[in-house]
Parts: C-alpha cells; sequence; structure tokens
C-alpha cells in the first residue's frame, strides 16, 4: 500500500508523532504509543515506507521444525532442565497449551517451541497463536533493528515479536541468564516473523 492512503487510519496526533519520530531516528528509530495491533500494522506499514522498505516478515504459518535441539551447551542445557522441570514445557512445542495474563486474560493459544538461547530460555508463537486485542501497548522500530514489542494492559506480558534474526550478534545483552559464549551465528536461534516471550519473566510475573 502506498503511503498516501494508509495515515487517515491514524489520529493526526500520531501521525505527527510518527513522523517525527522517522525523522529523527531514521531506520534505528523506535516509537512507543497505546493502540490496537490494526493500529500498530498501519504505523509500520507507513514509517517502513516513509523509509523506503517494504513490510517485513508476516510469522502466520509455524516456521519448519529445527533439526536439533538449540540446548547445546552447558548453560542452555541449565535452563532447559529449569523449564521442564518447573514449568512442563518441551523443547518440540504445543498446540494445545493456553497461556494468560495475571488478570486473566488470554496470551497465546499454542506455541511453537522453547528456544533456548544465550540470554535465557524463550516461548516461540506464531503470529496467529497470539491473543492481540490482549496487547495495547507497543514498541515500533525501524528497519536497523531487529524486532518489535507489544506489551498487555499492566506490563506484566511483554513480547518480542521478530523482523531479522540475531546472526550477526555473537554474544547476547546483559540479563539474569545471560551467558556469553561468542558464537558466530548469534547468540540465539529468533526467527524472523516468530513471536518471542521469556519463560522466566511470564511465570514470574
Amino acid at each position: 500500500l502506498a503511503p498516501i492512503l494508509l495515515p487517515g487510519f491514524l489520529s493526526e496526533a500520531l501521525r505527527g508523532e510518527l513522523r517525527e519520530a522517522v525523522a529523527t531516528g531514521g531506520a534505528t528509530f523506535e516509537f512507543s504509543f497505546r493502540g490496537s495491533k490494526d493500529e500498530f500494522d498501519v504505523a509500520l506499514l507507513w514509517t517502513w515506507a516513509l523509509l523506503g522498505h517494504r513490510r517485513c516478515q508476516s510469522g502466520a504459518a509455524a516456521p519448519p521444525r529445527r533439526a536439533s535441539s538449540t540446548a547445546d551447551s552447558t548453560n542452555r542445557l541449565r535452563d532447559k532442565n529449569r523449564v521442564e522441570e518447573r514449568w512442563q514445557l518441551l523443547e518440540r512445542g504445543d498446540s494445545t497449551a493456553s497461556f494468560f495474563d495475571r488478570a486473566g486474560s488470554c496470551v497465546a493459544l499454542g506455541f511453537n517451541a522453547i528456544v533456548y538461547g544465550d540470554h535465557g530460555p524463550y516461548i516461540e508463537f506464531t503470529q496467529a497463536q497470539i491473543c492481540w486485542p490482549t496487547f495495547t501497548d507497543h514498541t515500533l522500530k525501524g528497519p536497523g533493528r531487529t524486532h518489535f514489542e507489544h506489551r498487555n494492559a499492566d506490563s506484566s506480558v511483554k513480547l518480542y515479536d521478530q523482523f531479522k534474526s540475531v546472526g550477526d550478534q555473537p554474544n547476547p545483552p546483559p540479563g539474569q541468564f545471560a551467558a556469553p559464549c561468542n558464537r558466530a551465528d548469534g547468540y540465539a536461534d529468533y526467527r524472523p516473523g516468530c513471536v518471542y516471550m521469556s519463560c522466566d519473566s511470564f511465570f514470574a510475573g
């Protein structure tokens, strides 16, 4: 869609703030706002078009199953044991599992996998598995970044909406379960088009 067709769906104030964020930050801009997922999608299309980029990959369909486990080192095996013992979540995923926030609102129905990386264990979802009406707060980022963020009303649940891999980042950012391993293929196998949620942050919340 051409950018000129999109702004009418967004408020005038939001359009102005988005335009300023793009002008200031360029391809690495970051802008947080409250709204529906539809508003987020329109804002994404419009702002990226302003920068000359097309919309990023969608993750409606489940990606191919990984050929081997991502728990391939001491730190990742430690995390795998914790996840399976405490929360009984299997790495291969479960289409029947349900996740709810502390207010009882649906977070996701089913999950695709548990990804063990060097920043801790993350639950991997397709876009179709997320209960998007629960997520009202969004952080939109430019194509020079790696992911968007979505939060529920009280910010107790945070989703990482991946649009670029971290294959060029050998070590993770700081964190409780971070383990610098200097990996040539990146610190975690986050797949563009998929959505991620920290196991520990979700269950601790």
